[in-house]
């Protein structure tokens, strides 16, 4: 937008909550499935599996400020955040590939690929969607009441992410 007083329209509303709920997919994805995926499927141990999530999500949670920071630093020709969304956008994508990747190592080595290819994930993940894709509306849209609209789309997109994903799942048969 480039005029503070102009009214958002109902495609950029849209085209903002379809970019939150694609983020939020993978966010699901990760939430429904990972813990069976490294234990069933990739057959890492249940405390090994269940150590390799607590600490990514440790480890997101102390670098989420610190992304925070570097974001407000960045200064481009392109604004602050923008870079950042364009930056990780595919590396967003490959590493929710990666995550659920099954590559035939050793077992140390599956629970090695297991923690490095998460730990990337949550960190792109940060990048990409926590600090700079959410941070982004906040400054572009200057009035409190055309967020709360916005916010309104995304509610009705993501509300239906659990459903989106287990149709998603269960639409690919046996996985094992």
């Amino acid at each position: 937008m480039s005029n503070s007083t102009q009214k958002i329209s109902v495609m950029e509303k849209i085209g903002y909550s379809l970019g939150d709920l694609a983020a939020n997919l993978i966010f699901q994805t990760l939430m429904t499935f990972l813990a069976f995926f490294y234990t069933d499927v990739y057959k890492i141990p249940p405390a090994t599996a269940s150590f390799i999530i607590f600490f990514g999500g440790m480890f997101g949670a102390f670098f989420n400020p610190v992304m925070g920071i570097i974001a407000d630093r960045t200064t481009t020709r392109w604004g602050k955040f923008r870079p950042w969304i364009l930056w990780t956008a595919v590396p967003f994508g490959a590493m929710a590939i990666l995550a659920f990747s099954t590559p035939d190592f050793s077992p140390s080595g599956k629970v090695a690929c297991a923690f490095i290819t998460y730990l990337l994930l949550v960190v792109v993940y940060v990048v990409f969607f926590i600090i700079t894709f959410l941070t982004t509306k906040e400054r572009i849209i200057p009035k409190p009441e055309q967020k709360s609209t916005i916010k309104e789309y995304i509610k009705d997109l993501v509300k239906n992410r659990p459903r989106i994903v287990m149709t998603l799942v269960l639409c690919q048969g046996d996985i094992v």
